[in-house]
């Protein structure tokens, strides 16, 4: 996995669970520190046919991470949740992560 690929899970589950919303693509752009929106929705497309991130929306950039993806991402997650990465289930709706 390439840093801008693990940058964006991180980033695009740290603005959800902050904001309740999915980042626009711009917002990723500057989020991660990539020079274009081509850069990230090429990131984008190669996480979501490896499938660690999951479209919820009809624009290509409403993604959400996977469980794989955040599995893939666990030093992040393990330092912010402890052992609870595992009971983390991402909702099919795209509304969030429960648990």
């Amino acid at each position: 996995m390439t840093t801008n690929q693990r940058k964006l899970i991180v980033y695009i589950d740290d603005y959800q669970t902050k904001t309740g919303i999915i980042p626009s693509l711009k917002e990723m752009v500057i989020g991660i520190g990539a020079k274009s929106n081509k850069t990230v929705l090429r990131v984008i497309e190669s996480l979501t046919k490896s499938e660690h991130l999951e479209q919820v929306g009809i624009k290509k950039s409403n993604v959400l991470p996977t469980r794989r993806g955040l599995q893939s991402v666990s030093t992040h997650f393990t330092i912010r949740f402890g052992n609870l990465m595992d009971n983390r289930i991402l909702k099919t709706d795209g509304t969030g992560i429960i648990g």
